[in-house]
C-alpha cells in the first residue's frame, strides 16, 4: 500500500510542475531531473575527450539454450548486442551522487544506460529515485555540500558487490591511466566499498599511480568544479527472464579483463601454489549438498578454499592465480577467476535454469573457457540468489576422474 501512495504521488509532481514547486519547500532534497544521454549532452558541449571505441555493438557469445548443449560447452553462437559508446567525458560543474550510475548536471540526470537498455535503466533506478518516462525524482543530500576543482568518477550502482566494484567500477581507469594529464586527479569512490579491507587493498593496486581517494555516501552528492567520467566497459541486460532464456549475460570489453589481471598480478607474487581447490561459500544457502560435496572433494585430494574467511587479498590471489584446477559455485568470488593462469581447468556449479550467471563472461575477457555443471532446481525463486539446488555427486566424481587423467591427482 505504502509503495502505491508512493507512486501515485511521485506521478504526481512529475505531471504538476506547481505541485512539485510546492512540495519542494517541504523537502528541499529533491529534485526533479531529465533523464537525458551522457554521450549526447558531452557531444553537444563539446566535452568528449577522446573516444575509445565508437561502436554501438559488442560481439557477444551467447550461453547454451538447449540443455543437451550446456555442459558441452558446444555452443559458438555469436550474436550483436547494443551498448554504449566508450568514450572519456570532461564535464564542468556536475554533482556525483553515492551508489548511482550517471552524473547530476545543468537539471539533468546524465546516463548512458538508457542507450542501450531503457527498460533495465528505468527497472533498475538508483536508491531513493523514481522515473517515469523522461524524468526522474531523485533524493540527494546538498547538505554541507563538498566541492572539489577536479576529480575522476569511479562511482556506480552497487559498488558494495565485488563484481559491479571491480569490473564496472575500477575498469573505468583502464583508458584514464593511459593520459598522463591525469596522473594526479583524484578518484571519487563509493564508502561502502572500505567495510571490506580485501577491497583497499584491490584499490591499492589498481591506484599504482596514488591518486588521492574522495569517499562518498550512498545518495550524498559533492559538486565537481571539472569531472572527468571514464567509459563504461561492462553491460548487462537487465530483463532476467528474458536474459536466461536467451543465454545472455553480462557484456565485459576484453580490456576491462586485461586491465585488472594484468595491473595486478605484475605487482604480485604468491606466497603459497594451490593445484585443485573447490571454492566454498560455507553457509551457502543456494547449494543444499555444499557440505556432501566439500566432505567428497576433500577426501580426494582436494584443497577448500573459503573466500568469505580469509584476511587479505592476496590469499585470494595465491588461490585463483595458481591453482591448476578450481571448482566454485557461481557466484561466491566468481570475480576472482579473471587471475587464473590460461592452462586452468574451471568446473561452474550453475543449473542450467540460471546460465546467464555463468562465469564465463569473466573468464572470457582473458581467454579462458569454463566448464558448466548441471544441477537439479528444488525451489525456484526466479533468481539464482533466491532459489535453492543440488549438484549430484556423481558430477563431482567426473571431475575428479578428469584431474585424474590430467595427472593432477
Amino acid at each position: 500500500m505504502k509503495t502505491t501512495l508512493k507512486k501515485y504521488i511521485c506521478n504526481l509532481l512529475l505531471r504538476n510542475e506547481s505541485l512539485y514547486r510546492c512540495f519542494k519547500h517541504f523537502d528541499k532534497k529533491i529534485e526533479k531531473l531529465e533523464i537525458s544521454s551522457l554521450y549526447e549532452y558531452c557531444a553537444h558541449n563539446d566535452s568528449v575527450v577522446k573516444v575509445c571505441n565508437d561502436k554501438t555493438y559488442f560481439n557477444y557469445k551467447k550461453a547454451a539454450v538447449r540443455r543437451s548443449d550446456y555442459e558441452r560447452w558446444q555452443y559458438k553462437e555469436i550474436l550483436e548486442r547494443q551498448c554504449s559508446k566508450q568514450y572519456i567525458s570532461s564535464i564542468k560543474n556536475a554533482y556525483v551522487r553515492g551508489d548511482t550510475d550517471g552524473v547530476i548536471c545543468a537539471n539533468k540526470f546524465l546516463t548512458d544506460k538508457i542507450l542501450f537498455d531503457k527498460e533495465g535503466f528505468l527497472e533498475h533506478l538508483p536508491p531513493r529515485c523514481y522515473a517515469k518516462e523522461n524524468y526522474c525524482l531523485i533524493k540527494s543530500n546538498f547538505e554541507d555540500l563538498k566541492e572539489f576543482p577536479k576529480a575522476i568518477s569511479l562511482v556506480k550502482m552497487w559498488s558494495y558487490n565485488y563484481f559491479h566494484f571491480a569490473f564496472e567500477g575500477l575498469t573505468k581507469l583502464a583508458e584514464i591511466d593511459k593520459i598522463s594529464e591525469y596522473d594526479n586527479w583524484p578518484i571519487i569512490i563509493d564508502e561502502c566499498v572500505r567495510k571490506d579491507p580485501r577491497n583497499i587493498q584491490i584499490i591499492n593496486y589498481i591506484n599504482y599511480k596514488k591518486r588521492e581517494i574522495i569517499w562518498i555516501r550512498p545518495c550524498e552528492c559533492i559538486k565537481v568544479k571539472e569531472l572527468i567520467v571514464p567509459p563504461c566497459m561492462a553491460w548487462a541486460v537487465w530483463n532476467i527472464e528474458t536474459s536466461v532464456k536467451e543465454g545472455w549475460g553480462y557484456m565485459i570489453d576484453k580490456e576491462a579483463g586485461r586491465f585488472l589481471r594484468e595491473t595486478i598480478l605484475r605487482q604480485y607474487s604468491p606466497n603459497r601454489k594451490y593445484n585443485c581447490v573447490y571454492v566454498a561459500r560455507g553457509n551457502n544457502n543456494r547449494l543444499l549438498n555444499e557440505s556432501d560435496i566439500i566432505e567428497y572433494f576433500e577426501m580426494n585430494g582436494f584443497e577448500i578454499f573459503y573466500p568469505d574467511k580469509v584476511n587479505t587479498f592476496n590469499e585470494e590471489l595465491d588461490c585463483f592465480s595458481t591453482a591448476n584446477c578450481i571448482v566454485t559455485c557461481a557466484g561466491g568470488a566468481s570475480t576472482n577467476l579473471v587471475y587464473c593462469k590460461p592452462s586452468v581447468d574451471i568446473f561452474c556449479l550453475l543449473p542450467f535454469e540460471f546460465r546467464c550467471d555463468g562465469p564465463n563472461d569473466v573468464t572470457s575477457t582473458v581467454g579462458i573457457t569454463a566448464h558448466m555443471v548441471d544441477g537439479e532446481v528444488v525451489d525456484n525463486g526466479g533468481l539464482l540468489m533466491k532459489s535453492t539446488f543440488r549438484i549430484a555427486i556423481e558430477k563431482c566424481e567426473a571431475i575428479v576422474d578428469f584431474c585424474k587423467v590430467r595427472t593432477l591427482l
